[in-house]
């Protein structure tokens, strides 16, 4: 298991069972250990991606009230993880 920080892609993947990303995010996030660190932005984007899927928008608010996702963020204490990924 390993700490995590959730993009608005890794989150609409693993919630979207169309994405093409969907088997990798489901995969991937297996890996990761609760809470996996966001920000409000992301929430807020996701939730707009995910449109009228009302059942991928309910999960994605009850992984959230379950603590499965974290918005606990600073830029300034993730700084390092989030240039390494921007650099992927």
């Amino acid at each position: 298991m390993r700490d995590a920080i959730a993009d608005t892609g890794a989150l609409v993947a693993l919630l979207d069972r169309s994405d093409e990303h969907h088997k990798w995010a489901v995969e991937c996030f297996k890996t990761l250990r609760a809470p996996v660190t966001t920000c409000e932005a992301v929430l807020a984007e996701s939730w707009h991606l995910l449109g009228w899927a009302l059942p991928a928008r309910a999960t994605l608010a009850k992984l959230y009230l379950r603590g499965v996702l974290s918005v606990h963020f600073d830029f300034g204490q993730q700084a390092g993880a989030i240039w390494r990924l921007l650099e992927k």
